[in-house]
């Protein structure tokens, strides 16, 4: 009894802090490898370290040493020289960071607190750390290495702006982000590159804002010159950006062949076995699908259309929210502008206009014309 009452008091502790860490600190968490669904993960300790269990047990690590984690009766599975041990919870600490890897990805550097818990018989690992930690790594996995300092700031300011105003978007999940296209790219930390850093200090802290309300940020890795806009919570179309900066993108354009028997073949899959036909139009503003069936046309948001055939093409057909789909003899062709959402900061646009001299500020301007940008508060 005093055992299951002290577990309860643990639980509600732990949810306790978590939900007020938001608030009193700056630390977030983002879950990484999702959406995988893991089983287990090697954890290499780069320096020596701790490891800390939900059932009060402290253990120091030496440094270098890989230990294998899975989930086990929904528990934490791990072994430490010759004891093993299956807590529910594992938080693990080294000042040098890990190298994490499992069975479909090679190593990855990560940097902060390690946090490992399981739901539904899958392993979370989650990384825990202060924003402006977390902002370089974000901007190198979304865009690459070797970028102008002025577009370092402008995007820093963007994904800065973004995670203050989403910071409960996976919070009934145990961490604030998933590390997957849901909210944004992180594949790790720069170990030993201070280089991002060191170019977003004069930026540290602004945030985008209309009025006093700090807005939530669309950005895409190249929106071809088209202007999409969230207006609460649906797309709207509102048309072709007068300078596309991102024109010599190699995502400006595109343009996919498949075979039409296995096009359809695929999406009745999802959407029904008697499609016969699709269509993009653009109805009041707003961009949807029209799904033709033998007796009845079917209508559907394009934004729900990718998501739901993301996984049919694995991403790869249909790159934008702007395309059109023209039927041939054998094939059906996608033709198609940008890359994402086609919403806000363009990432392709933005390097171009800080390689022309354009500061971040301008940058931000152009894509945000009627935000400002202030200091969070």
């Amino acid at each position: 009894m005093l055992r299951d009452y002290r577990r309860a008091f643990y639980t509600l502790l732990l949810i306790f802090l978590f939900l007020f860490s938001n608030f009193w600190g700056r630390e977030i968490r983002v879950r990484i490898f999702s959406p995988m669904k893991l089983t287990r993960i090697w954890v290499q300790f780069v320096g020596s370290g701790t490891i800390f269990a939900s059932n009060g047990i402290k253990l120091s690590v030496k440094r270098g040493k890989i230990c294998l984690f899975s989930v086990k009766n929904g528990e934490i599975h791990f072994e430490l020289g010759r004891r093993s041990f299956s807590p529910k919870r594992v938080v693990l600490f080294s000042k040098s960071g890990f190298f994490i890897t499992n069975y479909l990805i090679k190593k990855r550097f990560y940097s902060g607190k390690l946090i490992l818990f399981s739901k539904d018989g899958i392993l979370i690992p989650v990384i825990g750390k202060d924003v402006e930690d977390f902002i370089p790594s974000i901007i190198f996995s979304e865009a690459g290495g070797n970028l102008p300092p002025e577009f370092l700031k402008a995007f820093s300011v963007v994904i800065r702006s973004y995670i203050f105003s989403n910071l409960k978007r996976h919070i009934k999940e145990g961490y604030n982000f998933c590390s997957s296209t849901h909210c944004f790219f992180y594949r790790g930390d720069l170990k030993g590159n201070v280089k991002i850093k060191g170019s977003l200090d004069k930026v540290r802290g602004l945030v985008l804002k209309k009025g006093k309300k700090l807005i939530s940020p669309f950005f895409s890795s190249c929106c071809g010159g088209i202007k999409f806009v969230h207006l609460d919570g649906k797309l709207y179309f509102r048309g072709f950006r007068k300078i596309p900066f991102c024109r010599n993108s190699r995502n400006f354009k595109y343009r996919r062949v498949i075979k039409k028997k296995l096009f359809y073949r695929d999406l009745r899959k999802v959407f029904g076995g008697s499609l016969c036909g699709v269509e993009y139009k653009i109805i009041d503003g707003r961009p949807f699908i029209l799904l033709f069936y033998p007796s009845l046309i079917k209508k559907i948001p394009v934004e729900k259309f990718r998501r739901k055939c993301f996984p049919l093409f694995k991403g790869k057909i249909f790159l934008s929210n702007f395309f059109k789909i023209k039927e041939g003899v054998d094939d059906v062709f996608v033709e198609g502008r940008g890359w994402g959402s086609n919403c806000g900061f363009c990432i392709s646009g933005a390097i171009k206009m800080a390689l022309m001299g354009y500061d971040f500020s301008s940058i931000l301007k152009y894509y945000f014309p009627q935000c400002d940008i202030s200091l969070n508060k």
